[in-house]
C-alpha cells in the first residue's frame, strides 16, 4: 500500500514540476480598453 502512495504522489510532483517549470512560448502584449460611449438615448 506505501508503494501505490508514493508511485502516486512522485507522479504527481512530476507532474506538478512538468507543467510549471516547462518554458512556453507566450509572449504577454498590452491592451488599452477604449473608453465606454456611456448612457445614450435612442429615440
Amino acid at each position: 500500500m506505501k508503494k501505490i502512495v508514493l508511485t502516486i504522489v512522485v507522479i504527481l510532483f512530476l507532474l506538478t514540476a512538468y507543467l510549471t517549470l516547462w518554458p512556453v512560448p507566450i509572449n504577454p502584449v498590452s491592451w488599452n480598453a477604449s473608453m465606454p460611449p456611456g448612457y445614450t438615448v435612442s429615440t
